[in-house]
C-alpha cells in the first residue's frame, strides 16, 4: 500500500464532502481534460490513478478508463458503466499486459508515501509507448484560471 492509513480513512469518512469539492471545482477539472485530451485520441486505453480526483474522468474522450482510486467509496456514481473499468489493487494484481495502456494519469503523486518507489513500480508494469501525465494542481488558482479562461488567454 502506497498511502498511509489515516489517509485512506479521512477520504472514507469525508466521501460526501470530497464530492462536494469535486462537484464545485468541476471547471478546473474541465480545463485538464481538455488540455489531455489534445494529446490523446479517442480510441486510447488509459489508467486514471487518482486521490479523490475522479471527477477528471468525466471529461476524457477515449475508449476505456480503468480507475484506480484513493478508496473504493469514489466508484459507485460510475458503476455501469461501460466504458469505465476499476482497477483496484494496481501494482499488485492489476494485469497490464492485457489491457494495452496507452495512457497514465497520475494525480495522486502528492498523497503516496515513496513517490520514487511508487514511479519505479509502475514503470516495471507498463510497456516502453505508455505515456504518463503526472497533474498537480492547486484550487486556490481556479479565480485566476476562470478570468484568463474568460479572456481568452489560457
Amino acid at each position: 500500500m502506497f498511502y498511509d492509513t489515516e489517509l485512506i480513512n479521512y477520504y472514507k469518512n469525508n466521501l460526501d464532502k470530497r464530492l462536494f469539492f469535486l462537484n464545485k471545482n468541476y471547471y478546473l477539472y474541465f480545463l485538464i481534460a481538455n488540455k489531455i485530451n489534445k494529446q490523446i485520441s479517442e480510441n486510447s486505453n488509459i489508467l486514471f490513478v487518482g486521490a479523490g480526483h475522479i471527477k477528471l474522468i468525466d471529461f476524457l474522450k477515449c475508449q476505456k478508463i480503468y480507475v484506480n482510486e484513493i478508496t473504493s467509496n469514489f466508484y459507485k456514481n460510475y458503476e455501469g458503466n461501460k466504458n469505465i473499468f476499476i482497477a483496484d489493487d494496481l501494482l499488485e494484481k492489476f494485469n497490464f499486459d492485457d489491457k494495452k495502456i496507452d495512457f497514465i494519469i497520475l494525480s495522486n503523486l502528492e498523497y503516496i508515501s515513496d513517490p520514487l518507489n511508487y514511479l519505479k513500480k509502475l514503470n516495471e508494469k507498463i510497456n516502453k509507448n505508455t505515456k504518463i501525465f503526472i497533474i498537480s494542481h492547486n484550487i486556490f488558482w481556479n479565480p485566476l484560471i476562470k478570468i484568463l479562461t474568460n479572456l481568452n488567454i489560457l
